[in-house]
């Protein structure tokens, strides 16, 4: 399990009362990963344009997790936890890759 300290300093408190509220409504969940390096995320976007991964990847240089202002989760509930989740990060001004106009369900991000 990853770890919230790759976000930036002015949104780890942020995001930690959420999954401190998440986990306290049972949602159970997970950090899979927080700030990718270039390489990583160039690495990443290849798999997922092969079709070796299952959920969109930002081409590099665009990605919120580059810049520490994202993280994904996952959820022992499946989907349903992870929409749970997505509408109560709304609450903490979180927004949801599920939301996107491609969803990624895994996706929780600070910004636009």
């Amino acid at each position: 399990m990853a770890s919230l300290s790759g976000l930036r300093a002015s949104v780890r408190p942020i995001a930690r009362a959420f999954l401190a509220e998440a986990a306290r409504r049972g949602l159970a969940p997970r950090v899979e990963s927080v700030r990718r390096s270039r390489e990583l995320q160039k690495r990443l976007y290849a798999r997922y344009l092969a079709g070796k991964w299952p959920y969109p990847v930002a081409k590099p240089g665009t990605s919120f997790h580059e810049k520490g202002l994202a993280f994904d989760l996952s959820s022992d509930l499946g989907t349903p936890g992870l929409q749970r989740l997505g509408a109560l990060a709304k609450a903490f001004g979180i927004r949801w890759g599920g939301d996107f106009h491609t969803p990624d369900p895994i996706h929780f991000q600070f910004g636009p």
